[in-house]
């Protein structure tokens, strides 16, 4: 982001997203109500919703005032504006939403144990074994230990 000397705007000319956002500020000004507050479900600070995800179209009519969780639902494509429903959800034991959807995705993937392992006990103890003694043969890990009886 460029600066002109003495100011605190963005230069006019830049085109990073930051300038888009703060030019979505200029254009709507006054945030009173989450646009979606008639759903429910609203939490955090109000933001301004690029509608076409693209920062940069500051169009009155691409800018949209929406709570920091239905933003974030927007973003992803969980609420639809043209007929807006929140979606279910919980809250867990630290007061965070757990949505219904994404669980429903995680148990649409049932993944039976598999073993990956390429070595039974015996043989990774026996490994390790190996190993050892070879380091202490190489002077890497001391003299090798004593045989207790």
């Amino acid at each position: 982001m460029r600066f002109i000397l003495g100011h605190h705007t963005p230069k006019a000319d830049a085109t990073s997203k930051f300038t888009g956002h703060y030019r979505a500020q200029q254009v709507v000004k006054t945030m009173t109500v989450c646009g979606l507050a008639s759903i429910g479900g609203c939490r955090g600070p109000l933001q301004r919703a690029h509608l076409d995800q693209d920062p940069l179209n500051n169009d009155p009519a691409n800018i949209k005032v929406l709570c920091q969780s239905h933003h974030f639902l927007y973003d992803r494509g969980r609420i639809d504006l043209a007929h807006p429903v929140m979606p279910p959800y919980y809250e867990d034991a630290h007061g965070n939403r757990r949505y219904e959807h994404v669980l429903r995705k995680q148990a649409a993937k049932p993944r039976p144990y598999k073993s990956t392992a390429k070595y039974t006990p015996e043989q990774r103890r026996e490994l390790r074994s190996r190993a050892a003694k070879q380091m202490h043969a190489d002077g890497r890990l001391g003299p090798p230990p004593r045989n207790r009886k």
